[in-house]
């Protein structure tokens, strides 16, 4: 992981937060899907 510190700290957090939210998305029994998903996906 070291390595990939090429990538801007903004797209690495993007990152950690989305999978952080489909984690807590499917811990949560889509519970909060909606609020979750920003890119418009009601994750079904």
């Amino acid at each position: 992981m070291a390595n990939k510190k090429q990538t801007p700290s903004s797209i690495v957090d993007q990152k950690q937060l989305v999978n952080d939210k489909a984690k807590a998305m499917r811990e949560h029994g889509g519970e909060h899907i909606r609020r979750v998903t920003p890119n418009g996906a009601d994750g079904q």
